[in-house]
């Protein structure tokens, strides 16, 4: 029982080391990245990742207190590969997102002035609506991981034990896993994060071509989405 309490009531170091599957975190986390990033800018989103690699720190940090910063902050970026591939996405979404709007026929209305100040507000409606809901596909890849996690979890002996304080609200899955980096085995989430950072990273570099923005305007555009404030 006593165990069962402790589980209950976590400290402030166990909360941190066990971020990753607690749900007051990841609903938290994922709330705060989709709406501030869809309301106000990607430059919070960035700030929200940044948040979460200082607890990853501290959480790799734990785990081996006596390896070098270099290997803790490669364990670090391999943790957050869905976040930073996150905030690729995300500003390539920006980047492209006026081809994608046009494809809808939106942009090409506002830039025309057929629908005035109407068609300019719709614009920036469907905009955020459509960012918002891209963003959010990231976030449920988040929770399903979470949910697959739980559901592998090996059987112990103390199973009895586990399943009444996973009942709780907000009761770790599973221990944090720490201490893994790219040299470790790749599983299939590891190689869909990789893969997809990479198409996010590609198709931001050919942006300056495909969009006839140039280098100089995808710079801008990635400068106005990375601006602290609209």
């Amino acid at each position: 029982m006593q165990s069962v309490e402790l589980r209950q009531r976590p400290t402030l170091k166990q909360w941190i080391l066990t971020h990753d599957e607690r749900w007051s975190f990841i609903l938290c986390y994922l709330g705060l990245a989709v709406i501030l990033s869809v309301c106000i800018s990607l430059f919070w989103l960035v700030v929200v990742v940044g948040l979460h690699g200082t607890l990853e720190w501290i959480c790799q940090r734990s785990e081996d207190a006596c390896a070098q910063s270099g290997v803790i902050l490669s364990r670090v970026a391999w943790a957050l590969k869905l976040d930073i591939s996150l905030i690729l996405f995300a500003l390539a979404l920006g980047v492209y997102m006026e081809i994608i709007m046009g494809m809808a026929g939106i942009g090409a209305a506002t830039r025309a002035g057929v629908q005035g100040a109407k068609g300019g507000a719709r614009f920036l409606v469907w905009e955020k609506a459509l960012r918002a809901m891209l963003l959010s596909l990231d976030d449920l890849a988040q929770v399903l991981r979470v949910l697959l996690r739980k559901t592998a979890s090996p059987k112990t002996e103390g199973e009895a034990e586990c399943a009444e304080s996973l009942s709780q609200p907000d009761a770790p899955f599973v221990s944090a896993e720490t201490g893994r980096s790219w040299r470790d085995a790749w599983s299939t989430g590891d190689w869909f994060c990789m893969i997809f950072g990479a198409a996010c990273l590609l198709m931001i570099g050919i942006s300056p071509w495909v969009t006839g923005h140039g280098l100089s305007g995808v710079l801008r555009l990635i400068g106005a989405e990375l601006h602290p404030w609209p």
